[in-house]
């Protein structure tokens, strides 16, 4: 695996991360 596919792998899984977060958070806002 090239260095640059690792870091891309790693931006899109902390993206993922992000996304899933906001997800749950506005879930648990939400009345």
């Amino acid at each position: 695996m090239k260095p640059w596919q690792k870091d891309l792998l790693l931006t899109m899984a902390a993206m993922a991360i992000l996304s899933a977060a906001i997800w749950i958070l506005k879930g648990l806002g939400a009345p």
